[in-house]
Parts: structure tokens; sequence; C-alpha cells
């Protein structure tokens, strides 16, 4: 991460980073844009505050959404996310870490165990009334934390990815790659049937898959500050993929563990029994996204899903236009589709407020931030609205249901698999 003091005295406070701040422009607050935490933080570093002192300067450092806007808009490249990642580290080493994180994260992100044991009871909560009868009572008014989960829970689907997984997976006789999914915890847990898609995709491309069951990606941990947790959960993960070395490619659909797989070789530069396969891993990993559009010809004489035209509008995940930079596979893989429109909407990469856990832990905030997303997804007129993150997928289908609009919200995957299945029965019908 580097010396903290070092990246602090890199401001010069020019307030480039308040024409792109998510948070100041909600907050008008100078504690609320990059230079002003900075500022708070480099006070702090230098002996003129105490990490552990006020509660309102952990929450300036608390409210950043990490989208990394303003590292983009910074004439001195000032990793700002990195800061404030490292001022959340020493924040909890001085105060602790907060009942959510020990519940959500280290409870169950670090746990897959129980990670399933949660997704299970709010299935259980979901289709036997109780959800119904709650809502009915109108008892959650009194609890705001857990009215606002509940009202932001997806809906939870009767399998989990993994669960689908062994009737997914084909042997493939002369296959033109070998690749690895990382299949992260949403994914799994919420929006397996994106999971499910990826790999019917990667099939049809020839392409042998191998999904093992992995640990968080750890990107969440890293956000909260707790680095050690991330760094293990790391290690975990790239012993799982090295036990079995005959991939040719990791490839993953979420756009936050693309980023944080990409970053495990930062991660544990330090450390040498890992540095070398870190480097080795991360070189390894594609966004799926990416992998389609430059490494397999899956977009040539595709045919139109159904006959049927639908207007798609896409958003861009932070973890995948700044943390990766990739913005134009995903609309390449939409517009190479006969029957998608894309019509791009205004802002198309501000961050949607769903920040992992942010709606939750931020609902004022986060709610503000999508109000204005969904009123630039509404100006659009499409009927479609595509992303590659299961966290901004969380919050969009949150936005969905709170404006009741008629509109479907999809992975551009999943809209290259119906294709792709379209193809190959025209091809069938051709032959």
């Amino acid at each position: 991460m580097g010396d903290l003091l070092v990246d602090l005295q890199k401001c010069t406070r020019c307030g480039f980073c308040q024409d792109v701040c998510p948070t100041y422009k909600a907050e008008l607050n100078e504690g609320s844009v990059a230079r002003g935490r900075l500022k708070l933080a480099k006070m702090i570093e230098e002996g003129k505050y105490r990490w552990d002192r006020d509660s309102k300067l952990h929450k300036h450092i608390n409210d950043c959404l990490l989208c990394g806007a303003c590292v983009s808009n910074c004439p001195g490249s000032i990793p700002v996310s990195e800061v404030m990642i490292k001022a959340r580290q020493k924040i909890n080493k001085q105060s602790g870490t907060d009942l959510f994180y020990k519940v959500a994260y280290k409870g169950a992100l670090s746990d897959q165990k129980k990670l399933k044991l949660g997704r299970n009871f709010m299935r259980l909560y979901q289709i036997t009334g109780v959800k119904r009868l709650v809502t009915a009572t109108g008892i959650l008014k009194a609890i705001p934390p857990l009215k606002v989960m509940e009202e932001r829970m997806p809906e939870v689907p009767k399998k989990t990815f993994f669960e689908m997984l062994p009737d997914l997976v084909v042997q493939l006789q002369n296959p033109k790659y070998k690749v690895a999914y990382f299949c992260g915890c949403a994914t799994n847990s919420f929006f397996g049937d994106v999971g499910a898609a990826t790999v019917k995709v990667l099939q049809k491309l020839n392409c042998q898959v191998y999904a093992p069951t992995v640990e968080c990606c750890g990107e969440p941990h890293k956000g909260a500050g707790d680095l050690e947790e991330a760094k293990r959960l790391a290690k975990r993960n790239i012993d799982i993929f090295f036990n079995e070395k005959n991939f040719d490619f990791i490839i993953t659909d979420c756009a936050t563990c693309g980023s944080a797989l990409k970053n495990y070789k930062r991660l544990l530069g330090d450390d040498i029994a890992y540095q070398m396969k870190a480097e080795q891993f991360s070189a390894a990993v594609y966004d799926l996204n990416q992998f389609i559009v430059y490494k397999t010809d899956a977009l040539e004489n595709i045919s139109a899903i159904d006959n049927q035209e639908i207007t798609v509008t896409y958003h861009d995940p932070c973890h995948l236009v700044r943390g990766q930079k990739i913005s134009e596979a995903p609309r390449e893989i939409l517009k190479k589709i006969p029957s998608v429109v894309l019509v791009e909407m205004e802002d198309t990469n501000s961050c949607c407020g769903g920040a992992g856990s942010y709606g939750f832990t931020h609902h004022r905030l986060s709610k503000k931030f999508l109000q204005n997303k969904m009123e630039k997804v509404k100006a659009t007129g499409a009927n479609c609205l595509a992303t590659c993150c299961p966290a901004c997928m969380m919050q969009l289908g949150y936005g969905i249901r709170s404006e009741q609009l008629n509109m479907k919200l999809v992975h551009p995957v999943q809209l290259l698999d119906k294709a792709l299945l379209q193809t190959i029965a025209d091809q069938k019908v051709e032959g």
C-alpha cells in the first residue's frame, strides 16, 4: 500500500475531486470529498489528532464509496481509495471493528458454510409467508437496519450456483481452452443464473470449465480495512486454483472479484512465500467480457434472441470501468447481438451506491445515489438494464422494484447465452 503520510502529502487541494465525488455532491461538505478526507488523515498522521477520538472523522472516512472516481480525476494520481483503506485499518486498530463487519464480513463472508446458512434462512423467510406477515404488521419500522436489509434483499433462488453446477458442466473432447471459473459469493448465493449462463457460454465457445468452490475474493474485507483477512483469503484462493494447474485462464463474471483477483499481486507483493504465485495468479485472470471479446470468436454470426428486439442500457460498475479499465468489452457483446439495441444513459459510469454493503450501512446516502442513477435509466426508455457486478445488480434491482419499472435486469452474458442458443438452433435448421 505504500507509506500513508507520503501519499497524503501529495494532495495539492486543487479541487478536481469535487467535480466527480458522489458523496460530496450529496453532502456538499468538505469532509465528504477526497481532499477533505486526505486533509483529516494527514492531520492525524502528523500527530495533531488521533484516529480513535472523533465519530465525525470516522464518518467521513467510512462514507467514502471507494468508487475511484476521484483517483481517475486526480492530476497527481493519488491512490485515494488505498489511502482510505489504510485509514480504516488504523481506525479498526484504535477503536475495533463494528458489529456489522463482525457479523456480515468476518462472520459470513469469511466462512462459506455460515454464508450458505444465512442465505437459506433468507430464502425460508421469503417463501414461507413470514415476510408477508412481517410486512403486514409493520414491525420492521421499529428496527430500521433490519427494514433496510429486508427491502434491499433480492429474491433468493432455490439453488445456489454450486448446487446447479453438476448439471451444467460437460466434458469436451478437444477444448480450445481450459478455463477456471471463479464464482463469487453474491453470484453463487443470489445470482446463480448469471453463473449458469457464464458456464454455458464458455462451453459453447469450446472451453472446458473447471469451477472450484472458492473463498470470498477478500475485496469486502480489504475495503473495510481488514487487510490481514483479505490476505488470508487471497492465499487460500491461490492455493485452491494452483492445486488444479491445468488451465489457461481464470475467468470471473463479477467486476468486484475480477478487480480483487487482479490485485492479488499487489496485496501479497511483500509476502515472500506468495508473491510469485500471486503474480502468476493475477496474470491469468480475465474478466468474462474481456475474455469473450478478445480471446474468442463468440461475436461472429450471432442470431437474434427469439426474433425479439430488446432495448438495453448499460451501467458501468466502478470495479470494472475504473478498477480494471474495462468499458468497451461488455458494450461490444451487447452491440453484436442483432436483437439488442444499446441506448447509453447519461453518467453511465457514476456509482449506483451499491458498493458492496454500502446500501445496508449507508442507506440514506446510497439511496440518493440510486435515485439519481434510476432517473438516468428511466430517461433512456430501455426495457432492459445490464451490468456486470452482483452488488450493482442488487442495488439496481432494488431501484427497479422501488420505481415499479417494467424492466429486466441482466448481466450481458445472459443475453449472449440466449443468442448463442438461438444461433445453434438456427444452424441445426440450416443443416
